[in-house]
């Protein structure tokens, strides 16, 4: 089913992802949490790239693209804090700030490289274990001209 190359970086995703479960002391609603940053930053990437490759003469239709392209960027933005704000108040009370930002560090390395190895992310325990939603019904699958409607 999967090459050797393929079940290798699935094998090191899993364990990456087994690893930051267990960090998290396997918080439900906070795997859930990444779980969705990953697939809002996925989304908005890929809806950024699709609003880029339209070709309009209408002001009003580019100003909405734009405005768009904003507010899906400012609110994954958000979500990105919010998410490490909640990793944030899980730790211990008297914390040491340099273990906290090594930890936090190394939570923002595992979503950044689930973001990057998202074809491999997709296949892994964690993401079949919290992903929230239905991949057929995401705002990828719908035209152009329903999108600037938004």
């Amino acid at each position: 089913m999967y090459s050797s190359e393929e079940k290798g970086k699935l094998d090191k995703m899993n364990m990456v992802l087994n690893n930051l479960e267990q960090k998290l002391n396997c918080d439900i609603e906070l795997c859930k949490k990444i779980a969705n940053l990953i697939d809002m930053t996925i989304e908005t990437n890929k809806l950024e790239e699709r609003l880029s490759q339209v070709e309009t003469h209408i002001p009003v239709i580019k100003q909405k693209i734009k405005d768009l392209v904003t507010s899906c960027n400012s609110s994954c933005n958000e979500s990105r804090k919010d998410v490490l704000l909640s990793i944030n108040k899980t730790l211990p009370i008297n914390k040491d700030e340099e273990k906290t930002e090594k930890y936090i560090s190394k939570i923002r390395r595992t979503i950044d490289c689930c973001i990057e190895e998202y074809e491999i992310y997709i296949k892994s325990t964690y993401y079949s274990k919290y992903h929230v939603g239905n991949s057929e019904n995401d705002v990828l699958g719908m035209r152009i001209s329903d999108l600037i409607i938004l």
